[in-house]
């Protein structure tokens, strides 16, 4: 092959690694999707309002000393568990120790989120309920039916950690269960963060349910 026709070749094969490159991003995306998919039931702590479609969820849910102290609990609670696994590879020994003291530190916060759940101060109260939830939305029953399309403001308490999550909601489903209403809502405006932490408590949850 002459000169001129290697040459007609080089540009055709330098698109090939940014086809790869294309194909890659697509899968990773992808594969992004289908966690954020994820949906698993289990029980929550839940408090739900309708309201307007503009307005803000976290006026609803206005947070009182005990519930910017659970929040400030949740915070130390995740730092405490990226130090505690350093320090388990340095020392057995303290991290026991350290162990144990978060034990106490998870009692306290238990209490300060059982007594905010129990506040009565006209905010909606959290309840325990069977839900339907992942990063994109929740099911769960209900005691009243709403349209579809209507706006919600939601309180997600995750369990065991108690993981705070106020985000608003559209309602996407309403039907009746026995005994009341199954409503589902697709989440409107959850932030990234609350997004990550969602999927990744899915992840953990089917992780421990398959071992």
């Amino acid at each position: 092959m002459g000169a001129i026709g290697r040459l007609a070749i080089l540009p055709r094969l330098s698109l090939c690694p940014n086809y790869t490159s294309g194909m890659t991003d697509q899968s990773a995306r992808s594969q992004a999707n289908q966690r954020a998919s994820h949906r698993i039931e289990e029980d929550v702590l839940l408090a739900w309002r309708a309201i307007e479609a503009d307005a803000d969820p976290h006026r609803v849910f206005e947070p009182s000393g005990l519930a910017e102290l659970t929040q400030r609990l949740q915070q130390l609670d995740l730092q405490f568990r990226e130090c505690h696994a350093r320090l388990a590879r340095v020392d057995a020994v303290a991290a026991e120790a350290i162990q144990l003291l978060d034990a106490k530190v998870s009692a306290l916060r238990d209490a300060v989120a059982q007594a905010e759940a129990q506040r009565g101060d006209g905010a909606p109260q959290l309840e325990r309920v069977h839900a339907s939830i992942g990063a994109t939305g929740i099911g769960f029953p209900a005691q009243r039916a709403l349209g579809l399309g209507a706006t919600v403001a939601l309180h997600v308490v995750l369990l065991p950690q108690r993981e705070s999550i106020i985000a608003r909601g559209r309602v996407t489903q309403c039907r009746t269960i026995e005994g009341g209403w199954y409503l589902g809502a697709e989440f409107a405006d959850l932030s990234e963060h609350d997004q990550r932490r969602l999927t990744r408590h899915v992840l953990k949850a089917e992780i421990t349910r398959r071992k």
